[in-house]
């Protein structure tokens, strides 16, 4: 490395935590790429599988930085970006999650953008499946504040059909593959700690703008990163909370209040769901988020997701299920190959049953392959209210026989509004039933009041909250 010196000099940040095969495998590639004036710098958050030592053995000049504890994404990007500044020369940043696959050009293709435009200030790559080369999974992202949430670009749409627009504007690229000018971190003194993860790199890429540069994605640099993996209780706290920071960041009088009451709503709404599915630490994750930052308590979540969370599932014969499939509805959730797999046994199970896809309209392309019978288009947090109860209504007059989830972890809303719902474990091929259906929608419309009066009460008080980002960032975290 070091060999081009005619290139501008890149620092590659790569953060990794106990997935040791996975930054070995991206580090062992970074060699083989057509660009050679770059320096590596990972590291390790605290990893107990032994990734640090393994690392240690490489046979290729690299940086290792040893935390003492997890510090999450934020942290890990920000004591790469911190020590790049402060102690390496360097004209650019590039931030690499450590289970991205990049190819031979991806790097080459951001520095070009860069170069090309002097207005850029980050650059990232599009990122594609691992499990189909020419599907997108994005290429950047827009915030959308009427819902608190983002909307993915170009979001599983073919490579091949969209390419030729080279470079498109977007709000934020994700820190998976993400070029940033050394000059501009250094400014902004990399991401805010606060967030430990989700929103931080959103975030990072509106201050970019914020000072007058460009983000943008780079179609023609590729990076594999899969974004299909099923459903994480953590995502619950850190989504409710970070985009709360973010919007008292980034917005003013109206659109502000907007963002916050739609956010208020999804966290009242899903913590008063959770509590009465007798999941309590996962309603409690979501008061968390909406409490922590009111009182300023950031980074790592307060807790995990222990075993109290009470799932009742019943075993279930297949042939019971066989004779239910008449007017199915599936619904997306779980992992992208456990609802694949699900389609193909159903269609296996009883080929002349109707089976309806529950589904965002962005995930549409991606299934492609299942090719249902019809289409459900929903989002539980994205769509507005009013969308939410089209789209209750829409399910319930369907009438539909039973639904199947893949997923038994999530509670989705749609699945009180069928006759029977069940869990299908792709593992062993067996269905399980939930105690989730039509006879419990009461929980569902309780949890929809809610949220609706849990954001009217709390928002004055968030707002409230969110006037501190006027005054410098103090950072506590619970004892």
């Amino acid at each position: 490395m070091h060999k081009d010196t005619q290139s501008p000099l890149v620092t590659t940040v790569i953060v990794n935590w106990n997935k040791k095969n996975d930054v070995l495998n991206l580090i062992n590639s970074l060699v083989e790429i057509h660009y050679s004036n770059f320096q590596i710098v990972v590291v390790d958050n605290a990893s107990t599988d032994g990734s640090a030592d393994a690392i240690k053995k490489l046979p290729f000049p690299l940086t290792l930085i040893e935390n003492t504890e997890n510090l999450g994404g934020t942290g890990g990007f920000n004591t790469g970006i911190r020590f790049s500044i402060n102690s390496l020369e360097q004209d650019y940043i590039w931030l690499l999650d450590n289970d991205a696959e990049v190819t031979k050009e991806t790097l080459q293709e951001l520095v070009t953008a860069a170069e090309e435009d002097a207005t850029i200030g980050v650059a990232g790559s599009c990122m594609l499946s691992p499990d189909d080369p020419d599907l997108l999974v994005e290429a950047g992202a827009f915030v959308d504040w009427e819902t608190g949430t983002w909307k993915h670009n170009l979001r599983y749409r073919k490579w091949s059909e969209v390419s030729e627009k080279k470079i498109v504007q977007v709000d934020y690229v994700a820190a998976c593959s993400a070029l940033v000018r050394s000059s501009i971190a250094k400014k902004l003194n990399g991401m805010d700690d606060r967030y430990f993860l989700h929103w931080d790199d959103i975030d990072f890429c509106l201050r970019i703008k914020d000072i007058g540069y460009k983000c943008v994605s780079v179609l023609s640099s590729k990076v594999y990163h899969g974004a299909e993996n099923g459903f994480n209780p953590q995502g619950i706290y850190y989504d409710f909370r970070n985009s709360l920071i973010t919007a008292s960041k980034h917005l003013k009088g109206a659109k502000k209040t907007r963002a916050y009451g739609a956010i208020c709503f999804n966290a009242f709404a899903v913590m008063a769901l959770e509590w009465l599915m007798d999941r309590k630490d996962l309603s409690r994750l979501a008061f968390s988020s909406i409490s922590d930052f009111i009182t300023g308590r950031y980074g790592k979540a307060p807790f995990g997701v222990t075993g109290d969370n009470k799932n009742i599932l019943k075993p279930v014969d297949t042939n019971v299920v066989r004779k239910c499939l008449g007017n199915t509805i599936v619904f997306s959730d779980g992992a992208y190959n456990e609802i694949t797999h699900l389609f193909q046994y159903l269609r296996d199970l009883s080929p002349t049953a109707k089976l309806t896809f529950s589904v965002s309209s962005s995930r549409r392309e991606l299934f492609q392959s299942v090719r249902p019978d019809d289409f459900h288009f929903v989002d539980n947090l994205k769509d507005p209210i009013f969308k939410k109860t089209i789209n209750v209504f829409k399910t319930l007059i369907s009438r539909f026989d039973c639904g199947i989830s893949c997923e038994s972890k999530s509670v989705n809303p749609y699945v009180f509004m069928v006759n029977k719902h069940y869990v299908y474990n792709a593992q062993d091929k067996q269905f399980y039933l939930s105690e989730r259906s039509l006879g419990s929608l009461w929980k569902v419309a309780c949890a929809a009041i809610c949220g609706i009066l849990g954001a009217i009460a709390w928002l004055p008080v968030v707002w409230f909250a969110g006037m501190r980002e006027k005054q410098p960032h103090k950072i506590r975290t619970l004892l």
